[in-house]
């Protein structure tokens, strides 16, 4: 997605990673403000990435659910914007996840919580 979208990844740490856009006309809604789409799509990658980094190997997540609060438009006056997820807690099945979407003013414009649930892959066995 942040290939097909444009953004790249400019802070990768553990329990945290961040997500940053330039502006492209190409996302705007008819509006001339970023879809919020892509907003949402910045944050579920960049909170499933966070959850990521604190399994072990051989692990991975799903989104199972998030939950966006839009509180300022995003338009070629504010951009770029970051995104961050940031890993509140591990469970035994899911990660609870919080973002934000910050635009270059170090301005709120979207806030989320998420919950992802942890998959467990098995190597596969000779036939």
């Amino acid at each position: 997605m942040a290939q097909a979208v444009g953004f790249r990844c400019v802070v990768a740490e553990p329990g945290e990673i961040a997500m940053r856009l330039d502006y492209d006309a190409s996302l705007e809604n008819t509006l001339r403000m970023l879809h919020g789409g892509v907003a949402a799509t910045m944050l579920d990658t960049a909170m499933g990435a966070a959850a990521h980094t604190m399994l072990p190997v051989g692990s991975a997540v799903v989104t199972l659910d998030l939950t966006l609060t839009y509180i300022r438009p995003i338009d070629l006056r504010n951009t770029p914007v970051t995104a961050t997820g940031r890993v509140i807690n591990v469970g035994r099945r899911t990660v609870y996840v919080s973002g934000e979407v910050i635009d270059r003013h170090g301005a709120l414009t979207v806030h989320a919580v998420g919950n992802f649930s942890i998959l467990s892959f098995r190597p596969p066995t000779a036939v």
